[in-house]
């Protein structure tokens, strides 16, 4: 008899996922929102959101994923990046017993405030995570007043 570890946390996050991914499925098929860069959503990356005194930092986990597969867009308010990650090339002297990680499209939007400057949003992308940097404008940035 083999004796087998059951990580209850894993678990739970396999489960999350298989509901994110129906629930998804449900919203693009009943409520229209079926475009043509959502039809080929299978993962959603993890992302930090990170605000300082100057900006809004998005950081995501994209492993496996090559710069020239990452698309970032901006339009009335909302940011948008998408991409793929493509399957590697298949094995084919030896037989799969458990695959775990996920290979296709994905998409993430965040709406943003309306006080950035927009034309100054950066991205970089190292070591398989990508940062986008949106700075605030002047009015957002916030600031102290001294009682007297």
């Amino acid at each position: 008899m083999t004796l087998v570890k059951w990580y209850p946390a894993r678990e739970m996050s396999r489960i999350e996922n298989e509901f994110d991914s129906v629930f998804r499925f449900l919203n693009n098929r009943l409520f229209g929102e079926s475009g043509e860069e959502n039809e080929n959503v299978l993962w959603t990356p993890a992302t930090d959101i990170i605000e300082n005194q100057k900006s809004y930092v998005l950081k995501l986990d994209l492993p496996g994923v090559e710069k020239d597969n990452v698309k970032i867009s901006y339009k009335e308010g909302v940011l948008t990046v998408s991409g793929e990650r493509k399957n590697e090339s298949e094995e084919k002297s030896g037989k799969y017993f458990r695959v775990e990680r996920t290979f296709g499209g994905f998409s993430r939007s965040f709406t943003l405030p309306e006080l950035i400057k927009q034309d100054e949003i950066t991205a970089s992308f190292k070591n398989g995570m990508l940062t986008v940097e949106i700075p605030k404008a002047e009015e957002a940035k916030p600031f102290e007043i001294k009682i007297k």
